[in-house]
């Protein structure tokens, strides 16, 4: 989904065209709304996804995500994808505060 005036579209399309991967552009649909929103957004990847893919899974990635080297292997470790009670898969969230830093790492020392 892109509904942003970036060059976010031209920058996907070469990365799939270079790794030999599908790659489906839209923009939101309303649903009824005056505007887009995350929620519309949310809503029309999911939908067009179901229309369109007869895949078990979808991974959404928004412009600000940075993905922490070894991100897939972690997972694979902890076999999330594998378990049929998972629905979702949700990374942390690494806000610029020290605070949020802070509590996070007391949050690791703590396990």
């Amino acid at each position: 989904m892109d509904d942003s005036t970036d060059e976010t579209r031209s920058f996907f399309r070469m990365l799939c065209d270079d790794h030999d991967k599908e790659l489906v552009v839209s923009g939101s649909r309303l649903y009824g709304h005056y505007r887009h929103t995350r929620a519309t957004a949310r809503q029309t990847a999911i939908d067009i996804f179901l229309e369109n893919f007869n895949d078990d899974w979808m991974m959404f990635v928004d412009d600000d995500v940075v993905l922490n080297l070894g991100w897939w292997d972690w997972e694979r470790e902890i076999g999330a994808l594998e378990d049929p009670a998972v629905g979702e898969v949700w990374g942390i969230n690494w806000d610029g505060s020290p605070e949020r830093e802070r509590f996070l790492k007391a949050l690791r020392d703590r396990s």
